[in-house]
């Protein structure tokens, strides 16, 4: 959504260099503050985060899922840019 931001949080070495370098202008252009969270959890965090989910506090937001046969279409579903939350790829 316009006047959003987009944080980016983990990824590749590749995904956080391409974030820092073309973040700020793609943001601008998109209406977006753009902006990269860097975080060495710790076990009392992960505490804190789990009790935070668990009492509804936060909210992980599920783009797709797909089995673990459609892994090549989870992949092209991430390469297109259609994903607006987690995609996840179920072993079933």
């Amino acid at each position: 959504a316009d006047g959003g931001t987009y944080v980016l949080a983990g990824g590749s070495v590749a995904s956080l260099l391409q974030t820092a370098l073309f973040g700020a202008t793609k943001g601008k252009t998109q209406g977006k503050r753009v902006s990269l969270l860097f975080w060495r959890p710790l076990p009392a965090d992960m505490q804190e985060l789990a009790g935070m989910l668990a009492a509804g506090a936060l909210r992980a937001v599920i783009d797709r899922r797909f089995k673990l046969a459609e892994t090549d279409q989870a992949l092209a579903w991430v390469a297109e840019g259609h994903v607006k939350g987690k995609v996840v790829v179920v072993p079933a």
